[in-house]
C-alpha cells in the first residue's frame, strides 16, 4: 500500500491519494451493505466518531509525508503507533501493558530517533519528520477507539459491528481528506490532470487499503 502511494504521489498529491483510497472503501461498504446488508447501524457514536476522525487525519498525514518523506522514514514514523495505542488504552480504557511490552517499546522509540535523527551524517528532525509522527499519534487514538466500540458498553449500549466501524472510517475519512485535496490549499492545490495510469494506481491503493482494513 506504501509503495502504491509512493509511485501514485509522483503525479497526485498525498491528499488526493487518500481521498481516493477512502472513497474506494465508501463503495466497499455500500456493496457490503447491499449485497449483504451488512449491520451499519451504529451505537457508540463517540468512540466511532473518534475512529472516523482520528483515523482519517492519520491517513491524510501519511500520505502527505509519503510524498514528502518518501515511503520508508514516512512508514518507519507512522509504525509508531501501536506506542501511542498503548498509552491511550492505558489512559483511557484502563488497560494495563504488559510488563514485557514497556521496554520493548522503549527500545523502539530510541531505535527510530537514532534512525530518523541520524539522517545525511548529522543530528537533524524535519518538520515532517514531527508530522509523520503526529500520524502515529492519531494512528493510536483510532486503534484505541476502534477497541472500544468492538465492545460492550457499561450501560449495555451494544458493540459495533466491524461493518459499521470500517464505515465511520471511510465516510469520516473522506470528509477529512476533502478540504486538503481540493484549491487552494498550498502545495495541496489539484495539479494538472492526472494520468490516467496516476488514478488506476490510486485505485488500487484503495482497494489494498479495504481488503487490509
Amino acid at each position: 500500500m506504501a509503495m502504491l502511494a509512493r509511485l501514485v504521489s509522483r503525479g497526485i498529491p498525498g491528499p488526493q491519494v487518500a481521498l481516493v483510497r477512502f472513497c474506494v472503501g465508501i463503495l466497499a461498504v455500500a456493496g457490503a451493505w447491499t449485497v449483504f446488508r451488512v449491520e451499519l447501524r451504529p451505537h457508540r457514536w463517540r468512540w466511532l466518531i473518534a475512529r472516523g476522525l482520528f483515523g482519517g487525519a492519520s491517513v491524510l498525514l501519511y500520505f502527505t509525508c509519503i510524498e514528502q518523506l518518501g515511503v520508508g522514514r514516512a512508514t518507519l514514523l507512522n509504525y509508531t503507533s501501536p506506542v501511542w495505542s498503548l498509552l491511550f488504552s492505558w489512559a483511557l480504557l484502563k488497560e494495563r501493558p504488559r510488563r514485557h511490552a514497556v521496554p520493548a517499546l522503549v527500545l523502539t522509540l530510541i531505535g527510530v530517533v537514532l534512525i530518523v535523527g541520524s539522517g545525511g551524517g548529522s543530528w537533524r528532525v524535519s518538520g515532517w519528520d514531527l508530522v509523520a509522527e503526529l500520524s502515529a499519534v492519531f494512528a493510536g487514538m483510532a486503534v484505541t477507539a476502534i477497541r472500544a466500540a468492538r465492545r460492550a458498553g457499561d450501560d449495555g449500549t451494544p458493540a459495533e459491528s466491524h461493518w459499521s466501524v470500517f464505515a465511520s472510517f471511510t465516510l469520516l475519512g473522506a470528509l477529512a481528506t476533502l478540504p486538503p485535496s481540493l484549491p487552494p490549499f498550498g502545495h495541496c492545490r489539484l495539479r494538472c490532470r492526472p494520468l490516467a495510469t496516476g488514478w488506476l494506481l490510486a485505485r488500487a491503493n484503495g482497494c489494498s487499503f479495504s481488503w487490509w482494513a
